[in-house]
């Protein structure tokens, strides 16, 4: 059965006639009255604008206007029973905001992990500083043959630029000895710390790989160790040193 027709109000009466004379009771679908048309063709204009092109005003016959919010209202009210309506969140600026303000509360400090990787980081430091000297003597050219000329010495000059990626592998050998890491371990314990000892190892050599590209590293070296220095640190890093043996 063809509901075409040349405008939506036509249409409307049509299906209204037809559902009516099939249906029939109180029970079968509403028959056509203008006041229904013009309710019908104003829901389809309210909900989807520029469908029905040839009505300019959403009204009833009775002069009555059906806005967006009444369409919503009928809609909500007249939906089946399964399909639920979804309602945009309320915007509470409160709960929103508290989220965003930081807490005046005093956060706690992990002074343990920090200072776990201080110390980690000015020992692997003071390690490196002393490796690296000590293969500057060893390739000193003037020490090998004691040449009185001091120019002649290059343990007595700042290392090469790149001297330690160059001399990396070599270097690491020296570094880690059987002592390096329970020499760690040993002045974590003195401070307090008990840090397992695959994670001291694993904080060391991540250290050790992160310094192997600088360009001077005798320069960078006493940089951290000159940062973490205090009365109290010396002490940490003599015990380290003296426990330790390149």
């Amino acid at each position: 059965m063809d509901f075409t027709t040349d405008n939506a109000v036509d249409g409307l009466e049509r299906l209204h006639q037809v559902s009516g004379s099939v249906g029939g009771g109180e029970d079968s679908p509403k028959r056509y009255t203008p006041l229904a048309s013009d309710q019908g063709a104003a829901e389809l204009n309210a909900g989807s604008p520029g469908i029905v092109s040839d009505i300019s005003e959403s009204t009833f016959s009775d002069g009555s206007a059906l806005s967006p919010q009444k369409s919503q209202g009928y809609e909500a009210d007249h939906a089946p029973a399964y399909y639920s309506y979804w309602t945009p969140p309320v915007y509470n600026p409160t709960v929103i905001d508290s989220f965003l303000t930081p807490s005046s509360s005093p956060q706690p400090r992990l002074t343990g992990t920090v200072d776990f990787l201080e110390i980690v980081k000015a020992c692997v430091a003071s390690a490196i500083r002393v490796v690296v000297l000590q293969q500057i003597k060893e390739d000193c050219f003037g020490c090998q043959i004691s040449h009185p000329s001091q120019r002649q010495h290059a343990c007595l000059y700042p290392p090469v630029p790149w001297f330690f990626s160059a001399n990396f592998e070599r270097l690491m050998g020296k570094v880690l000895t059987w002592e390096f890491v329970p020499a760690l371990k040993n002045t974590l314990a003195k401070t307090g710390l008990d840090i397992l000892e695959a994670r001291v190892e694993g904080a060391a050599d991540a250290f050790l790989y992160d310094l192997k590209n600088e360009e001077n590293i005798l320069e960078k070296v006493n940089e951290i160790t000159c940062t973490y220095t205090t009365e109290k640190s010396e002490d940490l890093l003599d015990h380290f040193l003296s426990f330790w043996n390149p």
